[in-house]
């Protein structure tokens, strides 16, 4: 079990102006995501 406090404008910082932006990085041509309805 871990315990951390969170700072989520930290959070949201990091997100927004970070190194690796997780999904503005993604290769599109490597990976596609494909939604199937219910």
């Amino acid at each position: 079990m871990a315990f951390a406090d969170l700072l989520l404008e930290a959070l949201r910082a990091a997100r927004n102006s970070g190194t690796v932006q997780n999904l503005k990085d993604r290769r599109h041509d490597l990976y596609t995501t494909v939604w199937r309805e219910r």
